[in-house]
C-alpha cells in the first residue's frame, strides 16, 4: 500500500525501516495520495486529532448533501465540517484547506 501510494508509514509503531524509503519513492513519483493537493493531504493521524477536537453533536449539521455553497453556511466550523467530513471541496475555491473565505478570515 505504501508503494502505490495509498498509505501513509505511521512512523510511531513502525518497525521496518525499509517502508520510509518506499514512501519518499511514491512521494517523489506522486502516486496516490502523493499526487493530491497540500490541503487535500491530511495524514490520518491529524485528521482524527481534527476531529476530536471539534466534536459534532447530533443533529447540530445536516447530512451531506443539504448545504452545497459558502452562502448556505452559517460559520466558519459550519463549512469546514461540510469541506472535510462531506468532501464539499468546492468551498475552498483556492484549495488552501480553509473554505469559505469570507466566513473564515478570523481564523
Amino acid at each position: 500500500m505504501v508503494r502505490i501510494g495509498a498509505a501513509w508509514v505511521y512512523r510511531q509503531y513502525l518497525k521496518d525501516k525499509s517502508l520510509l524509503a518506499v514512501e519518499s519513492e511514491a512521494k517523489a513519483a506522486r502516486r496516490g495520495l502523493w499526487g493530491l493537493s497540500e490541503a487535500q493531504n491530511i495524514p490520518p493521524w491529524e485528521w482524527r486529532k481534527g476531529q476530536r477536537s471539534t466534536p459534532v453533536k447530533a443533529g447540530v449539521y445536516k447530512k451531506c448533501g443539504t448545504k452545497t455553497y459558502c452562502r448556505d453556511m452559517r460559520d466558519c466550523e459550519e463549512a469546514l465540517y461540510f469541506l472535510n467530513t462531506c468532501g464539499l471541496t468546492r468551498l475552498d475555491g483556492d484549495s488552501d484547506g480553509m473554505p469559505c473565505e469570507k466566513l473564515c478570515s478570523s481564523r
